[in-house]
């Protein structure tokens, strides 16, 4: 029985990564006294859009409303006052600057959870899916000796245990020349964990074009007609019809995840039997009321029989067995 292991932020949450609304008040903090080529750029447009003084702050907007104002920029070709590009840009890197300096000592459950996987043979019987952008999942993959297939064709000279893993909104060790298609992947270990190459300027080696990062942004104006990413969703699609179980680990079912949700609806409504459910997202402290409302966004969504269990991400790392279905 194939399972599909679907990750959202509250994975990575679990080993120190910041969620979206705290990642500029620590890239902030943390980058001020070794500013990179992007911190008095964003710093003025903080001040000059939203009259904010980074240093004396804790409370920034949203990415969603931040980079939906760029989109809605580019989308209707009108001018916003700042280089949209640049900001945008900065702000990707900003959260790559900050997801590294967090993760420098490499993951703890997702390693637990490969092990532990790889331990009770079971890796063969899923799929991963993820919408962070970090390299947590990758690095635990790699250090187990095992291969991983991103979802892309002949990217990848898989060795005989090779795992799917469709990261549906890009990756840090991702870059593409969006002249010729080049890709540029990095699949280098340093400190345990996967090398970030997002920060870094690359020209393409083919037409000699600046190589651009591919990170889907968490807003409604979602890109996804870069061609590596419909490889993803194209496998993405088939592998719905290969399982019965999706386990959602650290995922709150966002509203702005709205492809996300066509694909999964479209392959339930096609599929002979609904999936089973089963929702892997407590943590301490969490208030009843966020609770309740999560269960019942899955409840309202899916057809099939629905799980919320009051387990968190750490527990499924521990013991995963107990929750994909033999």
């Amino acid at each position: 029985m194939k399972s599909m292991i679907f990750f959202g932020a509250g994975a990575s949450k679990s080993e120190g990564a910041p969620l979206q609304d705290e990642l500029f008040s620590a890239y902030f903090n943390e980058c001020s006294k070794d500013k990179d080529r992007y911190y008095n750029v964003l710093q003025d447009f903080f001040m000059k859009a939203y009259n904010l003084d980074v240093r004396n702050t804790k409370v920034f907007p949203t990415f969603e409303e931040i980079l939906g104002l760029l989109y809605s920029a580019e989308k209707r070709r009108e001018s916003f006052y700042f280089n949209t590009e640049e900001i945008k840009e900065g702000i990707i890197f900003s959260m790559a600057e900050i997801l590294d300096r967090k993760f420098l000592k490499g993951s703890t459950y997702h390693n637990q959870l490969i092990e532990k996987l790889k331990k009770e043979q079971l890796l063969m019987d899923v799929i991963f899916i993820t919408t962070n952008y970090d390299l947590l999942l990758d690095s635990a993959i790699l250090s187990n000796g095992l291969d991983i297939d991103y979802g892309f064709k002949n990217i990848y000279k898989h060795q005989s245990e090779c795992l799917p893993l469709y990261k549906i909104f890009g990756s840090l060790n991702w870059k593409y020349c969006d002249v010729c298609d080049n890709f540029l992947i990095s699949s280098q270990i340093e400190d345990g964990m996967l090398k970030s190459i997002i920060k870094e300027d690359y020209a393409c080696n083919i037409c000699h074009n600046q190589f651009k990062s591919i990170i889907v942004p968490p807003t409604f104006y979602k890109e996804i007609s870069n061609y590596y990413l419909n490889n993803i969703y194209h496998n993405l699609n088939k592998g719905l019809y290969e399982v019965e179980n999706i386990i959602f680990c650290g995922y709150s079912f966002p509203d702005a995840d709205l492809y996300i949700k066509f694909i999964l609806k479209r392959a339930e409504l096609y599929k002979d039997k609904p999936f089973n459910i089963i929702i892997i997202n407590n943590y301490e402290g969490k208030l009843p009321e966020k609770i309740e409302k999560e269960k019942d966004k899955y409840k309202l969504f899916f057809n099939g029989n629905i799980h919320y269990t009051n387990h968190s991400f750490q527990d499924f790392c521990k013991e995963p067995e107990r929750f994909i279905p033999h």
